[in-house]
């Protein structure tokens, strides 16, 4: 029998798959069916037990209220908002409105449909799910949006951590205009058991949400508390899609008007600890790891490990948010900042907005992956394959 499997787990009359370790007792939880979001997941700590990583939803209608909310929303083909619902792309207007029930243009509208299962596969090194979902089959997103495209993801859980790999295709005639984002919720503080003092993720009653503390899927907090968690971001400036609200309708946008230098209170480079803080900003200007990749993290003092999100070249822009009354923490790669139709519309190259030829393809990947503090990260081999 294989170290990893993929196995069906039914939980509130829906099917999830579970991507699970043998080994280790690591596991994450797909939902393909709303949004293809893999709502929790226990990820390899550095002595190989599970860390419950994720901020992950009590129950399923709590991620049907709030799509964007928990676990790893999907963002696509865009991120963030569109300013009035309204975007100009090769000349012609498109308004978007309409494509959501409650008229909402935030994060894309991928979120909340339905997926296909295109694969599942597990063997000695990994349990990985592929799903896709093709813009043509929904006609009011057509309706709205009329840039037919594939997005396909797949989920790899492996020994090292769990990867996240996608491909954008155009299926369509024209350009595609695009953004792609990912969404990761960590769980912070570190989730422990409150009885060993251990990092604790290989129990069921924390799977189900009935953690001792009563937050989702978590345990008692002997961390000393998420204050003291602090979040690093190697960025040099910080980016306000917004401004360019206010200047003169046609005017050419440049940079140095929606984005400046981090001032010192906001500059995550040396590490800021969350505290009292709300952090909800766009990182732009990143340092780069060798090979392009761009890492950020979240570190727990109380139990000395660093919660990593690690994305590859092409994604210029990492969001962090802080959920207010909520134990979580995104560090969010963005290949685009929001409202990015309209800033390329109006002459701003550094928003990085992709365009897809005719049967022309994009692929990115990001892996999330905890380790010790202070101990330097493992190669990462990656590509948008399992």
């Amino acid at each position: 029998m294989p170290r990893f499997a993929v196995t069906h787990v039914l939980r509130e009359g829906e099917t999830l798959y579970e991507l699970r370790d043998s080994r280790t007792g690591c596991r994450a939880l797909l939902w393909p069916d709303f949004g293809n979001n893999l709502i929790d997941a226990w990820l390899p700590g550095p002595d190989g037990r599970p860390v419950h990583a994720l901020l992950a939803p009590e129950t399923l209608e709590q991620v049907r209220q709030q799509p964007s909310w928990w676990g790893i929303p999907l963002l696509y083909p865009w991120a963030g908002v569109v300013q009035d619902g309204r975007f100009t792309f090769e000349g012609q207007e498109y308004a978007l409105k309409g494509i959501e029930p409650n008229e909402s243009t935030g994060h894309g509208f991928v979120k909340a449909r339905p997926w296909q299962v295109v694969e599942s596969v597990a063997d000695e090194r990994c349990a990985a799910v592929t799903c896709a979902i093709e813009s043509a089959s929904f006609p009011e997103v057509q309706a709205r949006f009329p840039f037919p495209s594939r997005l396909t993801v797949t989920y790899r859980l492996d020994g090292g951590g769990l990867t996240l790999a996608a491909q954008v295709e155009n299926t369509g005639e024209g350009n595609l205009p695009f953004a792609f984002g990912v969404h990761p919720y960590f769980h912070v503080p570190v989730p422990l058991d409150g009885k060993s003092g251990q990092v604790s993720g290989d129990s069921r009653d924390a799977q189900e949400g009935e953690g001792g503390d009563g937050s989702p899927g978590g345990r008692e907090d002997v961390t000393g508390g998420r204050a003291r968690c602090t979040v690093y971001v190697p960025a040099h400036r910080r980016w306000y899609s917004q401004r360019a609200a206010v200047l003169p309708p046609g005017a050419t946008v440049a940079a140095d008007a929606v984005s400046e230098p981090v001032p010192p209170d906001l500059d995550l480079r040396g590490g800021l600890p969350l505290e009292d803080r709300h952090f909800n900003g766009v990182c732009w200007g990143l340092d780069r790891l060798d090979g392009g990749d761009v890492e950020a993290y979240v570190t727990d003092p109380g139990v000395r490990l660093d919660l990593v999100m690690r994305a590859s070249a092409g994604f210029d822009y990492v969001v962090v948010w802080s959920p207010p009354g909520r134990p979580g923490i995104c560090l969010e790669p963005w290949t685009a900042p929001p409202d990015a139709f309209n800033l390329a519309a109006r002459g701003l190259e550094e928003t990085n907005l992709l365009v897809l030829p005719p049967g022309g393809h994009w692929d990115g990947w990001m892996r999330l992956y905890v380790r010790q503090t202070g101990a330097q990260s493992p190669e990462v081999v990656e590509s948008s394959s399992n």
